[in-house]
């Protein structure tokens, strides 16, 4: 009777519990919220191959990079989010090891979900390709085809390092532990790489590798793909041609880095050039095409620059001159109109994937008998060759490298 009416203390901890229970779910599910506010930011970032990290991510910095622009940009309209960016001292979410972290966990999820949708294929092929990226850094792509009830799906699933490691032992034994590590071994109908040796050789290559391994690995080849390998073997084994490329790669550098060479560029010619990338599948037909049928203007272009130097930087005009006198160069013009038209037949077979690559060999074949109209229209525009290609039968020598040049195309 003496505690009648007062409150139990095994009681009063019991509501202390509880509330202090409710607070941390209630806080578990704030930070869940922000979670998802995060992990959202990854993933659009992802989906649009955006950089996350800035080069100054300080809070004075006019540009923290893309992820820390995107949360600051989101929690304007998001106030939890604004509140915890303002006040949380413990996880905010911006370090660059939570970014890693977060975007660690989105891979691993989606590497999941493409092997649970890979067990319920029945079939599934294999594609590898190798590129340069912009460390300088051999990286090896692997994508994965497969058949479910909704159609065919492709998924680019990584890539890889292997540098150093492109012998085609190396890439064969890094395909079938991928194909091991995604339960695709008995599964595996097919094998598509380039053309490059180390990959298509019928003896030594990464698909005889595979096959090996797996007999029912059928290796279907690249054409649009072996294409481009041809025509870039065809200008790197030519000294001629490779100087060539050189200076034409350069000529559309020499615009693409200043804005007021551009807009010369835009008032005069009234067509830019294409920056060229040695792994695109046109190669350099994008740049040769162009270039070939604004020649004059670009001469004209050339020219100004030269007249009205006080207006250009020393290396403008230092470029300038060099160009103004590639253009009017016999040798210069003479690949010009050689490449002009082999890459109009190419063109023509990469946009049409269809056609068969023996159509674009038989093209390249019919090339032989437009050298003389090629050397004779050369000569009516930049004159004889001068200097060493002067001496002896200028005609001779260029009609060797003319078909020098359908010869390697053909023989790859």
């Amino acid at each position: 009777m003496k505690t009648f009416g007062d409150t139990r203390i095994d009681l009063q901890l019991d509501e202390q519990r509880r509330r202090e229970t409710i607070i941390h779910n209630e806080k578990v599910n704030k930070n869940r919220e922000i979670l998802k506010r995060l992990i959202h930011c990854v993933i659009f970032l992802g989906k649009q191959e955006l950089p996350f990290r800035g080069h100054d991510e300080s809070r004075e910095s006019a540009n923290r990079g893309n992820y820390l622009e995107l949360l600051t940009f989101i929690a304007e309209y998001d106030p939890d989010l604004h509140y915890h960016l303002s006040t949380s001292k413990v996880f905010i979410g911006t370090s660059s090891q939570i970014q890693h972290d977060l975007i660690s966990a989105v891979a691993e999820v989606m590497g999941e979900t493409i092997k649970e949708e890979i067990s319920k294929a029945p079939f599934v092929a294999l594609m590898l390709d190798e590129t340069t990226d912009v460390s300088n850094a051999a990286q090896l792509s692997f994508v994965l085809r497969f058949v479910t009830d909704s159609g065919v799906k492709e998924r680019f699933v990584k890539c890889e390092d292997v540098t150093g490691k492109k012998r085609a032992e190396d890439v064969a034994a890094m395909a079938l532990g991928f194909l091991e590590e995604h339960g695709c071994m008995d599964k595996l109908v097919a094998q598509c790489y380039d053309g490059a040796a180390v990959m298509a050789s019928g003896l030594n290559g990464v698909q005889a590798e595979v096959k090996e391994n797996i007999p029912q690995a059928l290796f279907i080849h690249c054409y649009a793909h072996a294409l481009n390998l041809v025509l870039s073997q065809g200008v790197v084994k030519i000294k001629e041609c490779r100087i060539f490329f050189s200076h034409l790669s350069g000529l559309a550098a020499f615009f693409s880095r200043s804005p007021k060479r551009t807009q010369l560029l835009d008032e005069i010619c009234q067509k830019r050039l294409p920056r060229v990338a040695p792994t695109r599948w046109n190669f350099a037909s994008r740049l040769v095409c162009p270039v070939f049928e604004k020649k004059d203007a670009l001469k004209d272009l050339f020219d100004y620059i030269v007249e009205h130097h006080k207006e250009f930087d020393d290396a403008a005009i230092l470029s300038a001159d060099g160009y103004l006198s590639n253009l009017g160069n016999f040798e210069f013009g003479f690949f010009l109109s050689t490449f002009n038209d082999i890459f109009a037949h190419a063109d023509v077979l990469f946009d049409i994937l269809q056609k068969r690559v023996e159509e674009f060999c038989i093209c390249i074949e019919g090339q032989r008998d437009r050298f003389d109209q090629i050397y004779d229209e050369t000569v009516q525009d930049t004159g004889l060759p001068t200097g060493r290609r002067a001496h002896g039968d200028s005609r001779s020598h260029y009609k060797k490298l003319h078909n020098s040049i359908l010869e390697n195309i053909l023989n790859q």
